[in-house]
């Protein structure tokens, strides 16, 4: 039950310490859950599916800045290096990630003009920091690009970026370990959501904040009727996201479920529609029994008093 805190504590560590080159150097997590009885020889066969993943086209990934960059301080820096950062929002598909690069050098004094550069597609002529440089791409050619400094981004430019992921897979059974496979772009073969961003372990945390206030048995309720609906609706799961009238059903759905204050139904349909809620609550629930022993917290409290 400690996995997601040390996932946690790595994703804290690498935006601090590999802020300036993270759009072109990711790093790929995997947690493999099983049971005590489960044979060492399926968890270790588990672990190297996910070695095998490979970034594949997602180099070619193109990113939208939402903002222009802005300097800042990162709540979680450790000495002056690491005290004034340059924050980058980007999104793409609907998915958002935050870039804190570390603005200056060693010293905590020099402004670094060397290393945070990123290509970006477009004329970049206007920008003060900026060079043209061979860019490579994910079928090992190069193409000609142009790279731009990360505090020089605008709201709308569209760079390259290679994001980090994780993934994670419980092995309820053995056989489990061979629904790990990816495809070319990176993408777990029949699984709509994995591998995630890393940035998305904050909204896991997040939604599990609101979901852990519902009774187990309303949060397995809420997530089957929610995909076996997506199951019966759509031949390609992929299509669901953007389908009117299944968002529709997962907004019902979630306004009828008790416990649920109107103030949060908007997010929960959206992580609903997402897969999100489904993974969130096999987590959780499921592999870390976390539902359990919040409940029985709240009994022993309320006996208590």
């Amino acid at each position: 039950d400690k996995a997601v805190e040390i996932l946690q504590a790595i994703k804290t560590k690498y935006e601090r310490e590999m802020g300036k080159v993270r759009n072109r150097l990711p790093l790929h997590l995997g947690i493999v859950y099983a049971q005590r009885r489960t044979p060492l020889r399926a968890v270790l066969d588990a672990g190297r599916r996910m070695l095998k993943y490979e970034l594949g086209q997602i180099k070619d990934n193109v990113w939208t800045v939402a903002e222009d960059a802005q300097v800042e301080s990162l709540p979680t820096h450790q000495g002056t290096q690491f005290a004034t950062t340059i924050h980058v929002q980007l999104t793409q598909n609907g998915r958002q990630l935050s870039w804190h690069v570390p603005a200056k050098m060693g010293d905590g004094n020099t402004p670094d003009n060397w290393y945070p550069y990123v290509f970006v597609q477009g004329d970049m002529s206007n920008r003060q920091l900026a060079f043209k440089a061979p860019r490579p791409k994910s079928d090992c050619k190069t193409e000609a690009g142009t790279l731009v400094h990360a505090s020089q981004l605008k709201k709308g430019d569209e760079v390259y970026f290679t994001p980090a992921t994780f993934d994670f897979q419980w092995l309820d059974n053995t056989g489990r370990r061979f629904e790990i496979a990816y495809d070319q772009n990176g993408k777990r073969r029949n699984h709509l959501t994995r591998p995630y961003l890393l940035d998305d372990l904050d909204q896991m945390q997040a939604a599990w904040d609101i979901l852990q206030k519902l009774s187990k048995n309303q949060l397995y309720a809420l997530r089957d009727t929610i995909e076996m609906k997506r199951e019966a609706w759509f031949e390609e799961p992929q299509t669901s996201l953007t389908d009117k009238t299944f968002a529709q059903f997962c907004a019902d759905v979630v306004a009828n479920t008790k416990g649920i204050t109107a103030s949060d139904s908007a997010k929960v349909s959206r992580w609903a529609i997402s897969g999100l809620l489904a993974d969130v609550v096999q987590l959780y629930v499921s592999v870390m029994k976390q539902n359990q022993e919040q409940q029985t917290n709240n009994q022993e409290q309320a006996h208590e008093q």
